[in-house]
């Protein structure tokens, strides 16, 4: 068991073609011959550049997500708050930036669920993606492991050699 994240991200307010980024999409897939859960957690911040930190705050409280043998699981889930609002005082003119984490039955070896989220427009509220943003696209393998197992893996410090904090 682990904990895999997908670091933090820059939501865009627009695909390429000029539609409103206003859901992301997180696909869980397991290909075992066995039941799996794992836990989702999706923090967000509205930051400025050049200006005092921000705090992360939950836009996807933990919850349990239990996938079947040889299934998927696709959940949807809206940008908040829906992304544009013409009110430039408003905190959604602001960089949107999304951190999405996976704990429980998931790992790099791809022996356990294994996850993607990717981000764009959806004309139907949620229930497809009409179209994709592709820098809002995270593959299995473009997440990074936080923690595998009762191990803390030690963060990188850059200043110490033995890369550790």
């Amino acid at each position: 068991m682990a904990t895999l994240c997908t670091g933090p991200f820059l939501v865009l307010k627009h695909t390429c073609n000029g539609n409103p980024v206003n859901f992301f999409f997180i696909c869980f897939t397991n290909l075992s011959n066995r039941r799996l859960t794992a836990t989702l957690k999706m923090d967000h911040v509205f930051t400025q550049p050049n200006q005092p930190q921000s705090p992360c705050i939950p836009l996807h409280p933990p919850a349990s997500i239990r996938v079947e043998p040889n299934s998927a699981v696709m959940l949807s889930h809206s940008v908040f708050p829906p992304m544009p609002i013409s009110n430039s005082n408003t905190l959604s003119n602001a960089p949107h930036v999304l951190i999405v984490t996976v704990s429980g039955n998931v790992d790099k070896s791809r022996d356990l669920i294994q996850v993607c989220v990717t981000g764009g427009f959806s004309s139907d509220n949620g229930s497809s993606l009409s179209e994709a943003e592709p820098t809002m696209f995270f593959r299995h393998d473009d997440f990074i492991v936080v923690h595998h197992g009762d191990l803390l893996i030690p963060p990188h410090h850059p200043l110490k050699p033995d890369c550790s904090a």
